[in-house]
């Protein structure tokens, strides 16, 4: 059966059209800034020139946050270590509504995180604060070629509470400047709940324009609600293999952090319907995330990434809850096997 829905993969890709052009959507928290966001957007977002190579088992962008705390713009969009000195490594903000980011020690965050971070990004959620705030680094690191690999890593923790609900994009592979269809991926909880027993995964999004059909978001959700668990420190890694221009194989590997144990994979991700009309209904011919390649929306969502709260709204928490980040790294690489792994 498999082989049949891969060979009517196969086919579809082949005749859709890979210029047709994406129309975003959301659902219901924002995934995209809006033109008024978008026009109160810092300014001076850094277009970095990454000079980096696809060199397995070097780091060409990372994440640590650690020139000081607070909520200003210096401490919230972080520092990298890797390269001569030390630099900014995000470089401004996809919008600047609402006090929604801060850094904080490593000691006010909950879980138990690597002795090499020292400080997180701080995400904010609650309904009754409005606005919407991430950060967003550009073309920091080259676009991996056919045939070659892109890996992301990240570590999170939040405080969320049993019965809280949730709707937030926490983290986009991609930028709000592109549009909707800039995003290739994304984190995402979007109107669940924390289940009584602590647990509460996050959704995997690959966004894609599938079989000339337009961009669209497949949903992929951990059957059952187990897994992740509330209050401990996951390290998140992602894998894009790319098979074309425009086609991404996804796999993920999320280890918790004081067991050492890999608790969730992309077989563990089965295909959920979505806002755009489900993975099926799209043409989306897939089981669980990594059976087959996804058509990409926007090639340009391969040389950015997002991080933060991407809309408070009514299905957030009533309550003011926390989502802790650190150690976010992306390496390009020609090998199959060069998760970047946990921090040093």
């Amino acid at each position: 059966m498999k082989s049949l829905r891969w060979l009517a993969w196969t086919l579809a890709l082949a005749c859709s059209d890979p210029g047709n052009d994406p129309d975003a959507s959301t659902d219901g928290a924002t995934d995209a800034p809006s033109d008024d966001a978008e026009s109160d957007a810092s300014s001076d977002v850094a277009i970095a020139d990454s000079g980096a190579d696809a060199t397995p088992g070097a780091i060409d962008w990372e994440c640590r946050w650690n020139n000081g705390t607070g909520t200003s713009d210096d401490a919230v969009l972080g520092t990298s270590e890797r390269g001569e000195g030390v630099s900014r490594c995000f470089g401004g903000f996809t919008a600047t509504t609402g006090e929604l980011l801060e850094v904080v020690p490593v000691s006010e965050a909950c879980g138990e995180w690597p002795s090499a971070l020292t400080h997180t990004l701080r995400v904010t959620l609650n309904r009754n604060i409005e606005g919407s705030k991430m950060v967003e680094v550009v073309d920091a690191w080259p676009e991996p070629e056919v045939g070659g690999y892109l890996y992301y890593r990240s570590y999170d923790c939040n405080d969320m509470q049993p019965g809280d609900p949730a709707n937030i994009h926490v983290q986009h592979g991609g930028a709000g400047r592109y549009g909707g269809a800039g995003y290739i991926w994304r984190w995402y909880f979007a109107g669940g709940q924390v289940e009584p027993d602590g647990s509460f995964p996050l959704d995997f999004g690959p966004s894609f324009n599938q079989n000339g059909m337009g961009f669209g978001q497949g949903r992929f959700q951990v059957q059952g609600g187990g897994g992740t668990r509330v209050g401990r420190t996951y390290l998140r890694e992602i894998r894009g293999h790319r098979l074309s221009v425009d086609t991404m194989q996804w796999s993920v590997r999320i280890t918790d952090v004081a067991s050492g144990e890999v608790v969730l994979t992309e077989r563990d991700y089965v295909c959920a319907t979505s806002d755009t009309g489900g993975c099926i209904e799209h043409g989306f011919l897939v089981d669980r995330l990594g059976d087959f390649p996804v058509r990409i929306g926007d090639v340009r969502g391969l040389r950015a990434l997002e991080l933060g709260n991407n809309g408070s709204e009514g299905g957030d928490p009533d309550a003011t809850r926390f989502w802790y980040w650190g150690g976010v790294a992306v390496r390009v690489s020609t090998s199959d096997d060069d998760w970047i792994g946990p921090i040093r």
